[in-house]
């Protein structure tokens, strides 16, 4: 995966470099998101009052923002995020786009489809949008930057990491107060798989060619339906060491594989890596209190020196 690699070669790099790379990545999937979906955004914003249901921020309005306004903020939306990637004036960009993303994908969730396919992608661009993230590899670098603690960048990665393995982790228990124990015998993973293949069959939508075979196949589902919920339940020990880190991430990214493989539902920032980008840069927090309960070789770190 590229993304990986990525992560590999910048983790051993500053902390004001790692961050960068999670502003350019995550802002540029955000950005081509926003572009991929305009013609959906802009319309949306045309759709009759009578079918708004809002969530969220936009929970407070009784009725939807007018079109000018909605279409107004995509226009605004594209170039800040520009500036958002390439960190530009990002102190203004920066919250800037986090906030428009937040309202446009908040927006669209408000019309009776709430997709918990896009929420880790949104709360990871706010994240960075309100960090130091326009300290390394942006347009106006600010001279200043060579004197900050590592843990002024240090805290937006983790919290991105830490966001991530929540989810997971909500969404394990999830599985069991919903679906309870019957989730480990793969009873409730097959119902789930049949219902959502069927639908998409009568509606003519895309569906899995494998998911007959498999809800008539008890082996997989006996196998993959504990590993799932698993993963999920101990998603926050990748948060702990490296090695424990990477086996959680091709096991969980080989999880929406099978989701794709099995109901054809695609979750795209996970399938491309780029959701665990966080988890690979930051340093595990094992590894964290080893490196503090060493002895330093310089007693004055380089942030510090004048």
């Amino acid at each position: 995966m590229i993304v990986a690699s990525l992560g590999n070669r910048v983790s051993g790099t500053s902390p004001a470099q790692r961050l960068a790379l999670l502003r350019i990545v995550v802002g540029a999937y955000a950005l081509l998101f926003t572009l991929v979906r305009f013609p959906h955004l802009w319309n949306a914003a045309g759709y009759p009052t009578r079918r708004w249901d809002p969530v969220g921020i936009l929970s407070p309005l009784s009725t939807s923002p007018s079109a000018l306004v909605v279409r107004s903020l995509l226009l605004v939306m594209v170039p800040v995020g520009c500036g958002y990637v390439l960190g530009w004036r990002y102190r203004i960009t920066g919250p800037a786009f986090a906030l428009l993303f937040l309202v446009i994908t908040t927006f669209r969730f408000s019309w009776g489809s709430v997709l918990h396919t896009e929420h880790l992608v949104v709360v990871h661009v706010v994240i960075i949008g309100f960090s130091s993230a326009h300290h390394a590899w942006a347009i106006n670098t600010p001279k200043s930057n060579t004197r900050m603690n590592p843990d002024s960048y240090h805290w937006a990665i983790e919290t991105c990491a830490i966001a991530t393995v929540i989810g997971y982790t909500v969404s394990g228990i999830a599985k069991l107060r919903y679906g309870g124990w019957d989730w480990l015998s793969g009873d409730v993973l097959r119902n789930q798989i049949a219902f959502d293949n069927l639908r998409k069959i009568l509606l003519g939508d895309i569906h899995s060619p494998i998911a007959g075979w498999t809800i008539n196949n008890d082996a997989p589902l006996k196998v993959i339906a504990p590993l799932t919920v698993l993963f999920e339940l101990l998603a926050p020990l990748a948060l702990l060491h490296a090695v424990v880190r990477k086996v959680w991430i091709i096991g969980i990214w080989l999880f929406h594989v099978g989701v794709l493989a099995l109901m054809a539902i695609v979750f795209p920032y996970q399938i491309t890596a780029v959701a665990y980008l966080p988890l690979m840069l930051m340093t595990p927090f094992l590894q964290q209190r080893r490196q503090h309960n060493e002895p330093s070789r310089d007693p004055v770190p380089t942030w510090q020196q004048h």
